[in-house]
């Protein structure tokens, strides 16, 4: 049996103002919110559908661990998204959730046999020019505490910014200056590493880190889109 090592995967994305894209109702300026899904299932490749009041959207197909689609734009509504393992095309899980008019959402799918699950995120909006903003979602099967350091520091420079953030839980949005910063993640209450990189944050963009487990791998990161 492998062991799970937990990972840190990089997503970006660069939010325009509310009224960009969409179908929505145009009268108000309103426009229907913009998705992303993400793999986050331990040693799987994945298919995933969408489904809003009107169709049924194919989003993944064959999909490896920390894969993201594109952000595309479902109806506003109780929206599913339904994931499937891609070599048997068994269903790992689906989740049914309100997606609201003029929202960006972030969705992972997580968990180990026996344990799936989904998390949805709701994104923030766009810092301020020369600010950046990052969130950190656990989607590992335990705890962790969140470290950062400044580009290259060691561990015992760094500070804890989060303290047990629990399995399935999201770390909210620090705004913090432009700039590469490294972060640390050990279990809840541990100093042992478990992972780290350094991620460089533009301005006038928000992350999120997600923490995650695949067997094999050490750190990865998405890349921006």
């Amino acid at each position: 049996m492998k062991k799970l090592k937990l990972s840190l995967l990089m997503l970006t994305v660069a939010l325009g103002a509310v009224g960009c894209g969409g179908a929505g109702d145009a009268l108000i300026g309103n426009k229907n919110p913009r998705v992303r899904v993400v793999n986050a299932f331990p040693g799987l490749s994945v298919n995933a559908s969408f489904t809003d009041n009107v169709m049924t959207q194919n989003v993944m197909a064959g999909s490896a661990f920390g894969t993201s689609t594109v952000e595309f734009i479902p109806n506003n509504g109780d929206d599913k998204v339904t994931f499937f393992d891609a070599a048997t095309a068994t269903e790992l899980v689906n989740k049914t959730s309100l997606y609201e008019l003029n929202h960006d959402y972030t969705v992972v799918g997580f968990g180990g046999a026996g344990a799936r699950n989904v998390l949805i995120a709701s994104d923030a909006a766009s810092p301020l020019f020369g600010q950046t903003a990052f969130r950190v979602m656990n989607v590992s099967s335990g705890a962790v505490d969140v470290y950062q350091g400044d580009s290259g520091s060691t561990f015992a420079a760094s500070t804890k910014i989060r303290d047990n953030l629990a399995s399935a839980a999201i770390f909210p949005y620090q705004t913090v200056a432009a700039g590469t910063i490294r972060v640390f993640i050990t279990g809840s209450n541990d100093t042992i590493v478990k992972a780290f990189d350094d991620f460089t944050l533009e301005s006038g963009k928000t992350y999120t880190l997600i923490v995650a487990e695949n067997p094999g791998t050490v750190l990865f990161k998405i890349n921006s889109f």
